[in-house]
């Protein structure tokens, strides 16, 4: 006979998912990779959702599910404050380097950085973790009698782990800051340049530069259709390869991908860039004769393509590249 899961067992299940939910991606950020809540053990968010976590666990493990409610309706109201955060966050971030970075001839590059931000599926995991304890807590309220004055401590202590964790979400936003930051060009430049974005990057490449991207540096199997996204739902997908003919080592390639209509005219672009070593995620230079792939089921989200473009329409070029110091 198979195991009959309880509500004790759903509550303890969901607190497991929500210590598990810390450590996993849930965003991915250019230059860094796959982001998760702990990070690096500094972030006070995520030991107060830890803390739930336990109280949640403690509760069900003391047959007192009933009262997890309050440690699972504070961890989904995090949660749900978290996502909300992120969101204003990266669109805050978007805005700002879009005026900053106007004219600047970093601007292309930063924006494509900013486009590769992306959820990830650790978002998943803290909602299935906040929807198991809140699931089993409420339905054991429904079948047991209990006292209600007995909530009274947890639901005081939930409450002020979610406004601590609501406030620090606040704080690190800087929604009340004295003074908008100001993106000057210049300072958007020291900014890119200083965080590791980019490495020397040439606005005006030399003859010589030109004539070994235009002959040995291919993109092919292009490929570009609507892909369903866990957390962006129907989204332009792209995927490409890229080969090093020539002999020299590259640390840097720059794609764009334009994109049609079913007239066959442009209609938007998007700029990729598959090999970047001078960033913090350690990419590897493209040497001679390498070749460039995504990961499996891996694909570039092109989210601002418009609606009119027909569906596998696009065209691939490489249009910059940087040699590596050791040619």
């Amino acid at each position: 006979m198979g195991v009959k899961l309880n509500n004790r067992m759903i509550a303890f299940a969901g607190s497991a998912l929500l210590v598990l939910g810390l450590f996993v991606p849930i965003i991915q950020l250019p230059m860094v990779g796959s982001v998760g809540l702990f990070g690096d053990g500094t972030n006070l968010f995520a030991y107060v959702l830890l803390t739930l976590a336990g109280l949640a666990a403690f509760l069900a493990a003391k047959e007192r599910t009933h009262e997890a409610i309050w440690p699972g309706a504070a961890a989904a109201a995090l949660v749900l404050a978290l996502f909300i955060s992120f969101q204003i966050r990266i669109s805050q971030m978007k805005a700002q380097l879009a005026e900053g970075l106007e004219g600047n001839p970093f601007g292309g590059l930063a924006s494509g950085l900013m486009d590769t931000v992306q959820l990830q599926w650790g978002w998943i995991v803290l909602v299935a973790a906040v929807t198991a304890i809140l699931y089993g807590a409420v339905k054991e309220r429904r079948e047991v009698e209990y006292s209600a004055k007995a909530d009274k401590g947890i639901k005081l202590g939930s409450g002020v782990l979610a406004v601590v964790g609501i406030g620090w979400l606040i704080y690190q936003s800087g929604l009340f800051a004295a003074e908008e930051p100001n993106l000057s060009d210049a300072a958007m430049t020291d900014v890119v340049t200083d965080s590791g974005f980019v490495a020397e990057v040439d606005s005006q490449p030399d003859r010589e530069t030109l004539q070994y991207m235009a002959e040995n540096v291919e993109v092919y199997d292009v490929s570009a259709r609507y892909q369903n996204s866990m957390l962006d739902g129907r989204v332009p997908g792209v995927d490409f390869k890229v080969r090093n003919n020539g002999d020299r080592s590259l640390d840097f390639i720059e794609v764009t991908v334009v994109f049609y209509d079913g007239e066959g005219n442009a209609i938007a672009e998007e700029t990729f860039m598959p090999v970047f070593t001078g960033g913090y995620n350690g990419d590897t230079p493209l040497r001679p004769g390498y070749i460039w792939q995504q990961e499996r089921g891996r694909f570039y989200v092109a989210k601002s393509v418009p609606d009119e473009w027909e569906s596998g329409n696009v065209s691939a070029s490489v249009t910059e590249i940087e040699f590596s110091p050791e040619n």
